[in-house]
């Protein structure tokens, strides 16, 4: 699994758990630039990688309240900084 498709399966993991628990207004902030182009690209491609951003945008489609938006890695320090030290 690439890097790429880790960052994906992990924010398609996500909204299932968000899904599941039943909250309504969620924004996911994500700072792979790739991964959130690519859930507002109308491209398709025969990759793993796609076959997982058409499952994500099936589920955001589900849910109107859901929003995946970049956010600069600076930005997200504290949440980089937690997955870092988790990953150690």
């Amino acid at each position: 699994m690439t890097i790429l498709e880790g960052e994906a399966v992990a924010l398609f993991d996500v909204i299932h758990f968000v899904d599941l628990n039943r909250w309504d207004l969620v924004v996911f902030e994500y700072d792979f630039t790739t991964l959130v182009k690519a859930l507002s690209s109308l491209g398709h491609c025969d990759s793993e990688f796609y076959a997982i951003v058409s499952n994500i945008i099936y589920r955001l489609s589900l849910h109107s309240n859901f929003k995946v938006e970049f956010v600069r890695r600076q930005t997200n320090i504290v949440v980089h900084t937690l997955a870092k030290t988790a990953c150690s």
